[in-house]
């Protein structure tokens, strides 16, 4: 008998993201098949629990406030930030893939599916939806306040670029964003009735 006999998945079969946590802009189908291997391998124990406690108590808490309470991760390279984050990110906005849900594919201990739970039915009596964002900077490099502001509309859905995230935004509050989706994706004016 060899130990790989032993483990529930042999060492030396390839991971699909081939070792490393990348939080990448667009999540095509490559995106998606390799943070569903993520989820199901992800080891919510030790550091990695403490901090989704940590930060899920701490945000939970802050409902009551006027602000919020930022979380910051930091450690040397190599040890998990990205990862861990990556993770939060997708079981924080249980995340839709193929056949299952973020949070149905990883093994997360009671506390940490509880203040999942508490996070979702906070949401639903403030009438809101559960949206989660996150991103690297890039060494310094880039204008932080752009960059932030790139994750957080990514993170909502939006366009990256500010203008035309701010003309999705005109189109939503008037009602106008579906039919003009329509009319460009069909070549046909779809007529509309405007909000009083």
């Amino acid at each position: 008998m060899k130990i790989k006999d032993l483990l529930l998945r042999d060492p030396s079969t390839p991971l699909v993201n081939e070792g490393i946590a990348s939080i990448p802009e667009t999540a095509g189908d490559a995106e998606l098949r390799a943070l569903k291997d993520e989820l199901e391998m992800f080891v919510c124990e030790g550091k990695f629990e403490d901090a989704l406690v940590r930060i899920l108590e701490s945000y939970i808490a802050g409902l009551a406030n006027n602000a919020q309470k930022a979380a910051w991760v930091s450690g040397f390279y190599g040890s998990g930030k990205s990862h861990l984050l990556k993770m939060m990110t997708h079981l924080w906005a249980d995340t839709s893939l193929p056949g299952v849900r973020a949070r149905g594919s990883a093994t997360l201990p009671p506390n940490v599916h509880a203040l999942l739970r508490e996070l979702d039915a906070n949401a639903a009596r403030a009438g809101c939806t559960v949206v989660a964002a996150a991103g690297t900077m890039l060494g310094g490099t880039e204008d932080v306040r752009q960059t932030v502001l790139t994750i957080l509309l990514r993170g909502l859905g939006l366009p990256t670029d500010f203008v035309r995230a701010q003309f999705t935004l005109h189109l939503q509050a008037h009602d106008w964003l579906e039919p003009v989706r329509h009319s460009l994706e069909t070549g046909r004016y779809a007529p509309h009735t405007r909000r009083q």
